[in-house]
């Protein structure tokens, strides 16, 4: 089973950064972990810290389905 977290609703002037540090995740970060994160959430500066890698899901770019090898 993987941990799931989902933080609370912020308002537009929240940035990245203040949504990671104020939604109380990092308590769980741990080295060599990987993590998915919505497209476009810029955090992977903060977490090098941690030794926790980001991945992100691809971007369809104007394609209207997915690969084989990005659809995962």
């Amino acid at each position: 089973m993987l941990p799931v977290f989902v933080s609370d609703v912020y308002p537009d002037n929240k940035s990245d950064t203040e949504i990671l540090s104020e939604s109380g995740i990092l308590a769980y970060a741990h080295r060599d972990d990987r993590w998915l994160a919505d497209k476009g959430f810029i955090v992977q500066h903060i977490l090098d810290d941690y030794g926790v890698r980001i991945d992100m899901p691809a971007k369809l770019e104007g394609k209207k389905q997915f690969s084989e090898e990005e659809d995962f």
